[in-house]
């Protein structure tokens, strides 16, 4: 019948690991992001700390048309006493030649389907063309999100030594104060896992517990250092943050304001966007209970 779209006849099945990687980061490379290799794609997600990534192929001809990937992530939160394990829909690739056809939704409902039981909420942080069709299946935006910001160190503040440090030699043992909102699973698993590029350092302060992971970068032309973490004594966190960026002779900072980077007192700060964050089948009250950090946002996931 003429106007009727022609059905096809597509098979979806779980990826696999042994056989199928050079294909699907082929997809990857030629439809999403051409930097991507499969090294890459194995430290994402096969030695995730949370486990390796559930993974499901679209198939035309036997050929992988369609990818959607699911990371495992973790959440705990300490005045609860609670672990909360989450999913998160990453990597998401359709062949531009089967696009309209209904495979990123069908990936989406097999893919969340074949991981219940698995998990208590589902998130992710979606570009622009995939947040339409996120909305349009029923996510919802977080609110609980905070901005980006750049910070100008204060010059006048004690001066702390810094000196490069590797993971064997912190400490993440700072006992914290206990709260009733969740964060990302920090241990020493996670961060050396999270942090494994080149790229990023961290400047050690005082004691193996206080602690700052970063990179340099340019922001506007601008050197500026993006941090990540800043993990110790909050009482410390002001002065580490500006000994650090006097040390590098670097005034800004870039970071996501979250708990810890609420403590550091700059001279002066300049609110940036905020991250898009969608999630459902939340069963932890998510929306209002979660605090992101720039780890957790970073475009790398």
């Amino acid at each position: 019948m003429k106007g009727r779209k022609q059905q096809l006849d597509l098979e979806y099945r779980e990826i696999n690991y042994d056989k199928d990687l050079p294909e699907v980061v082929a997809l990857i490379q030629k439809f999403l992001d051409p930097n991507f290799s499969i090294e890459f794609f194995k430290w994402k997600h096969l030695n995730s700390p949370f486990g390796r990534s559930f993974g499901l192929i679209a198939l035309h001809n036997k050929r992988i048309v369609g990818l959607r990937m699911f990371m495992f992530w973790e959440f705990y939160s300490s005045g609860l006493d609670k672990f909360i394990r989450a999913i998160r829909p990453v990597d998401t690739v359709t062949d531009a030649n089967y696009r309209g056809k209904g495979i990123f939704k069908k990936l989406n409902l097999i893919g969340l389907d074949r991981c219940k039981g698995n998990y208590d909420l589902v998130f992710n942080t979606p570009n622009e063309n995939s947040l339409p069709a996120n909305l349009k299946m029923g996510w919802k935006k977080l609110e609980n999100v905070e901005n980006f910001k750049i910070g100008i160190i204060h010059p006048f503040l004690k001066n702390y030594t810094s000196r490069m440090v590797s993971f064997d030699e912190v400490d993440y043992s700072f006992q914290k104060e206990k709260v009733n909102w969740a964060t990302t699973v920090r241990t020493r698993e996670f961060l050396s896992w999270r942090y494994k590029d080149e790229s990023y350092k961290i400047a050690g302060f005082r004691d193996p517990r206080n602690f700052i992971i970063y990179k340099e970068e340019k922001r506007k032309g601008l050197p500026a250092i993006i941090a990540y973490e800043i993990i110790g004594d909050p009482t410390l966190f002001s002065c580490m943050m500006s000994s650090l960026g006097r040390s590098l002779k670097t005034p800004l900072v870039y970071f996501y304001n979250s708990p810890e980077f609420r403590e550091v007192e700059f001279l002066a700060c300049i609110k940036r966007k905020k991250s898009i964050v969608l999630y459902r089948n939340d069963r932890f009250n998510f929306n209002m209970r979660i605090e992101l950090s720039l780890a957790d946002l970073e475009g790398v996931l």
